[in-house]
């Protein structure tokens, strides 16, 4: 007899089925070993070209993020003047003024020639500091200098805002130059006429002292103002330039409180 479909007639007589090839799945391949992740960003700079701002103007690095760096005293102390800055600028600015003007006045104490009278009661050769007249340079920076300089950068930069993105170097550093150009042919003298009649020591003489010493101030201001304020306008964001200026002023008006008194 025939053997069925399928079945094989084996010797002897016994059918069997021809087994069905298995069919072999291959082995998944191992999972790939993961990336090690990429590393930290390096701290920004504060002398790395800064991207700038929606308004145009650069952002500032100092005290800025980026890498894992544990909090310093001095950190903390800019980042929370970052925030008040933010949240009262006006104010900010004004008592960041009076206390730069309250250390220009001890500075020129210490070192004119006004501060070196001696005290008559003390055996001891020690200078007499005079408290009242750096209270009164506070209140100048306190009602004038920081107000002014705030109002002052601001109508700045809206008469001049910044050319737009991607206009080059070159129309940025225009930009720049022509704010320099207005801040120091009206807003500059302007300060240094403000400066020089408060601190005069005889008030009834205030015309003819200008008279006689504004064009050299005014000269000697040319030599410092104008590159100091090419560095602002080109490189300090808008909320840090009051604070640029102050410390700039800590060294001029030092100068100024010296030449006032002598």
């Amino acid at each position: 007899m025939a053997p069925a479909p399928g079945l094989l007639q084996a010797p002897g007589g016994v059918p069997w089925r021809r087994p069905r090839p298995v069919a072999t799945v291959a082995a998944p391949p191992p999972p790939a070993a993961a990336a090690p992740p990429p590393p930290d960003p390096p701290p920004p700079s504060p002398f790395a070209p800064h991207a700038a701002e929606p308004d145009g103007s650069p952002t500032c690095a100092v005290g800025g993020g980026g890498g894992h760096h544990p909090p310093t005293l001095l950190r903390l102390a800019w980042a929370r003047y970052r925030r008040q800055l933010r949240a009262r600028p006006l104010l900010t600015k004004s008592l960041t003024a009076a206390a730069v003007a309250a250390a220009s006045d001890a500075l020129a104490q210490a070192v004119s020639a006004s501060s070196s009278s001696f005290s008559a009661a003390s055996a001891s050769w020690r200078p007499r500091y005079d408290l009242v007249r750096t209270l009164k340079m506070a209140l100048l920076g306190l009602v004038w200098g920081g107000p002014s300089a705030h109002f002052w950068q601001a109508w700045l930069h809206r008469a001049l805002p910044p050319p737009a993105a991607g206009s080059g170097q070159a129309a940025a550093l225009a930009n720049a130059l022509a704010k320099v150009a207005v801040d120091q042919l009206t807003y500059g003298p302007l300060c240094n006429l403000v400066f020089m009649a408060y601190t005069s020591p005889d008030k009834g003489r205030v015309a003819a002292r200008l008279r006689r010493d504004f064009a050299g101030v005014q000269l000697r201001g040319w030599r410092v103002w104008p590159l100091a304020g090419l560095l602002n306008y080109r490189f300090v964001p808008l909320e840090h330039r009051v604070l640029f200026v102050n410390v700039v002023a800590l060294g001029w008006s030092t100068y100024l409180n010296v030449k006032a008194r002598s």
